[in-house]
């Protein structure tokens, strides 16, 4: 039964399409179908992104938020360098 509009919804449907409300979300690392209010898989154990852990030391939740910087070289030709390649 979809909660927004009180037709039948099957089980396994995402989104009611009478009314479009949400009904069930996917596990970001299994896929499966998880409940709206769940914050935990119950098939693969992965918490919902967002959610808080408990026992999590400083150094575990910045490990997932830094990422190594990717940087590239930039050239930049002045008018000087580029009369003196095409002399050359």
């Amino acid at each position: 039964m979809c909660p927004g509009c009180g037709r039948h919804a099957k089980e396994d449907w995402v989104v009611c399409p009478n009314c479009h409300t949400k009904l069930k979300k996917p596990c970001h690392k299994c896929d499966r179908l998880m409940e709206l209010p769940w914050n935990l898989c119950p098939y693969c154990g992965t918490p919902t992104p967002g959610m808080r852990r408990e026992q999590l030391s400083l150094d575990e939740a910045m490990a997932s938020l830094t990422t190594p910087l990717q940087t590239e070289e930039v050239v930049v030709e002045t008018e000087e360098d580029a009369e003196e390649n095409q002399e050359s």
